[in-house]
């Protein structure tokens, strides 16, 4: 119900934030912003494709137990290198940030998530499902292209230390719950791209 002559507000707008090396830094500035009032961490990991598969028929995963599943996720996770992972921060209520004052968006009303890339995987040498390389090059990704840009995982890791993400005991805002939440989620569908 909207009062007469006022128009209801728009719904936000929720923008995907790429984020590759030139641009890390100034990310992990904005996450440090946010992550005291946004404290819930969703994430969400990304290799490419599933390479080590059960000798069995078609009905294996309907059999199988708890411990087997996840030791064949786990040994893919060990083989394949991480290409992206995504990251959505929100408050106790769901709600994304919207950067504040820190926005530089003309669309104030957007929220944002983010997705950042890797360069660790290397076509030429690291494992990697074949089906899930002609997905993505369907939809464009040039992995020759994007390597120049993508980020190094060791310093994504550092500055993941430093911002508020993990270890972050010492809150800025007394309003703000001091430990972050994280929910990860993966399934076979992750793994296989599809």
């Amino acid at each position: 119900m909207s009062i007469k002559g006022s128009s209801p507000s728009p719904s936000p707008s929720i923008v995907m934030r790429s984020v590759w090396d030139y641009n890390l830094e100034s990310e992990f500035r904005l996450i440090r912003f946010v992550i005291d009032d946004h404290p819930y961490i969703l994430m969400d990991t990304e290799f490419l494709g599933g390479v080590v598969r059960p000798n069995a028929d078609y009905n294996y995963f309907r059999h199988q137990n708890t411990s087997d599943h996840h030791l064949l996720l786990n040994s893919n996770v060990d083989v394949l290198k991480l290409i992206q992972v995504g990251l959505t921060l929100t408050d106790a209520n769901g709600n994304l940030p919207d950067l504040g004052k820190m926005n530089t968006d003309t669309n104030t009303n957007n929220r944002y998530i983010c997705e950042f890339n890797f360069k660790d995987f290397d076509l030429s040498r690291d494992h990697h499902a074949s089906e899930s390389i002609d997905l993505l090059k369907r939809q464009r990704i040039d992995f020759q292209r994007n390597h120049g840009y993508e980020i190094n995982s060791v310093k994504f890791s550092e500055l993941t230390m430093s911002s508020g993400l993990v270890c972050n005991e010492l809150s800025s805002s007394p309003s703000s719950v001091s430990k972050e939440t994280f929910i990860n989620f993966t399934s076979d569908v992750l793994f296989l791209i599809s």
